[in-house]
Formats: C-alpha cells, sequence, structure tokens
C-alpha cells in the first residue's frame, strides 16, 4: 500500500508538473528619481516588503537598479538571486539569499549617497522603456518600486508649463500623453508610486500625477499602488 502511494507521489510529481515544485522568478525595478531633495530613497526594508522569500524561499529575483535624471543615458545595475528546485540545499540556499540581499543593500546605499545635479527629467520614458523589458521576459511577476513625484519635463509633455491644466483637468493630459507614447501590456505587474508630499501643492500635484498614472497603465496588466505599507517593529 506504501509502495503504492509513493508511485501516485511520484507521478504527480513528474506529469502534472505541480505549480509548488516549479521554481519561480519574479522581476523587481527600482527607479530612484534623483531630481529632488525632498523624493524619498530607496531602502532594503522597502525591497524586504514586496519580495517574499521567506514563504517562498526558492524564489529567483532579477533586480534592475536605475536612478532618473536628466539624461537619456544613465547606467543600469542589475542583480540576481537565481531561482532554484525544492530538491536545493535549504543552508546553502540560506545563505545565498543573505548575499544578494547584503549585496543589494550595498548597492543602494552606495547610490543614495551620490549627489546628482538633475533639476527635472521625464519620468516616463526610462519606466516604459523598462515596462518594454520586462514584456519580453519569463518571469512569473514583476513589482516597480517608483521613487517620484512623477513631475514630468520632457518631449512629450513639461509639467510646469501646463501646471494649471495638469491640476484643473488631468484625465485630458492623460489623454495627451496616450496620443504620444506606446504603452505596452505587461501580465502580473505591480507598480508602487513612492512620494510623500511635504506641501499642499506638491499633494495637488502629485494626486493628478497618480490621477494620469491609473488612466495611463488602465488595461495594461498594471497595477497602481500609491505607496508601501510597512511592518512596525518597535515596541
Amino acid at each position: 500500500m506504501r509502495i503504492r502511494i509513493k508511485i501516485v507521489f511520484i507521478a504527480c510529481f513528474l506529469f502534472t508538473g505541480c505549480e509548488q515544485f516549479t521554481p519561480q522568478k519574479m522581476a523587481l525595478l527600482i527607479l530612484s528619481d534623483r531630481t529632488d531633495d525632498s523624493i524619498p530613497q530607496p531602502t532594503i526594508a522597502d525591497v524586504l516588503a514586496v519580495v517574499d522569500t521567506k514563504s517562498n524561499p526558492n524564489l529567483g529575483v532579477d533586480v534592475t537598479y536605475q536612478h532618473i535624471g536628466g539624461t537619456d543615458y544613465i547606467r543600469r545595475y542589475n542583480l540576481q538571486l537565481p531561482a532554484v528546485s525544492v530538491l536545493e540545499n535549504t543552508h546553502q540556499r540560506a545563505s545565498d539569499t543573505k548575499r544578494f540581499y547584503k549585496r543589494l543593500d550595498s548597492l543602494i546605499r552606495y547610490e543614495n549617497s551620490q549627489q546628482y545635479v538633475y533639476r527635472n527629467s521625464s519620468v516616463l520614458f526610462p519606466l516604459l522603456e523598462q515596462l518594454q523589458k520586462l514584456k519580453k521576459s519569463t518571469t512569473t511577476n514583476n513589482i516597480i518600486l517608483l521613487y517620484s513625484d512623477l513631475a514630468e519635463f520632457s518631449d512629450i509633455y513639461d509639467s510646469y508649463a501646463k501646471r494649471k491644466i495638469l491640476l484643473k483637468n488631468p484625465l485630458q493630459v492623460a489623454e495627451e500623453l496616450k496620443s504620444k507614447i506606446h504603452i505596452p501590456t505587461v501580465i502580473q505587474t505591480q507598480l508602487y508610486l513612492i512620494y510623500e508630499p511635504k506641501t499642499k501643492e506638491q499633494n495637488r500635484l502629485f494626486r493628478s500625477w497618480v490621477l494620469i498614472y491609473k488612466e495611463l497603465f488602465a488595461k495594461k496588466g498594471i497595477e497602481i499602488k500609491v505607496g508601501l505599507e510597512k511592518q512596525w517593529n518597535h515596541e
């Protein structure tokens, strides 16, 4: 009887392709806008809030880190934690995961310490470029952490010159942008808009841009989330 149960289990493992035995891989994109000191900077705690390698220790993570500035050609960083099967050595996996987070933390701290003099930039262009790459990837889940006030300053739109219409009718702005850009459809993607306005004016502008982004990415497989929920660990 026991032999029969083992045979059934092995058959399920080999032929049904059960998802729990299939290594999964996610993409994490970190875009850090460095045009204003008031914009929050990434932290490793933010990453841990959205990447769940505790309940899924075999999860693979492909990280792309890029800051946003006033030029089109800005270097990017890539880090990978390879996906593994459930048969991998758990102690070795824990060590590899710890090393991965340590390297990512070092990268984030290094970039946060750098001084940049960008006054304004395009936020949409680097975001759309990365979405196009995600569309071609084989990841099962995509998370984008976008640290920005979202103020667009580029050939397609000038937030500062069109501030009045931006505040009065953000959906009109969204329609204008739709006619000028191509937004790829990317399944299973969460886009976190991370910014904490300090004044009422900043709040009004950011709220308008959030509405615009929700309209731009509606029906594109991209779920818009504002801010990050973090665990309070202090007693």
